[in-house]
């Protein structure tokens, strides 16, 4: 069994190289590639049997890279530090100057999430990962790393060990609209987040 940081090593370098990686987070166990190689996000949608209309969440690990790749009014920003980091997705709008991939209709689903793992691995790579449930699209999100591997074999470079922690998808809340949407339920509810945003 390798330790954790030479996982994450071989993870760091497999990503570098545009190849998929799989790893838990706090919500499921993920596929992730780096954001800005197309080819890397081809072999994900081409892996997940995805229609490639339907985007994938990009996962950060600081204030400055949602900065960085979102064009954000005071109310966003506002939502981005009280809702984040956590087991949610918020739809926020895309600096023009970013690849078309990455969203739809200018707009873009972000991630920060609290997996101390997660966050190590981004801060090896040094940008933004794209990030998705470990499924075939429409199935269900495998369980145990061991699951994920009986499917995905050599299709995925690196399998980093461990468990999610909620097994349930992130909540996913819209702030491109007037007001915020939830667009789906997760361990985060409604009424925490109106909350969080008095």
């Amino acid at each position: 069994m390798l330790k954790v940081k030479e996982e994450l090593k071989l993870a760091a370098q497999a990503l570098k190289a545009g190849k998929i990686i799989l790893i838990p987070t706090e919500t499921v166990l993920g596929l992730a590639v780096v954001y800005d190689n197309y080819q890397a996000y081809e072999s994900l949608v081409n892996l997940k049997r995805r229609p490639k209309e339907k985007f994938f969440p990009l996962v950060v690990n600081s204030y400055v890279l949602i900065e960085e790749i979102c064009d954000l009014n005071s109310r966003q920003q506002k939502a981005v530090k009280a809702l984040l980091p956590g087991p949610i997705t918020l739809i926020l709008p895309l600096k023009k100057t970013m690849p078309s991939y990455l969203g739809k209709a200018g707009s873009i689903a972000i991630r920060y999430s609290t997996d101390e793992k997660l966050n190590a691995l981004i801060s090896l790579v040094k940008k933004p990962l794209l990030l998705t449930s470990a499924n075939l699209s429409g199935g269900v999100t495998f369980n145990s790393v061991e699951e994920a591997m009986q499917v995905f074999q050599n299709k995925v470079a690196v399998y980093v060990s461990g468990k999610p922690s909620y097994g349930l998808a992130s909540s996913v809340v819209d702030f491109t609209t007037p007001d915020p949407k939830m667009l789906r339920l997760g361990p985060i509810s409604l009424e925490e987040i109106e909350k969080k945003l008095k």
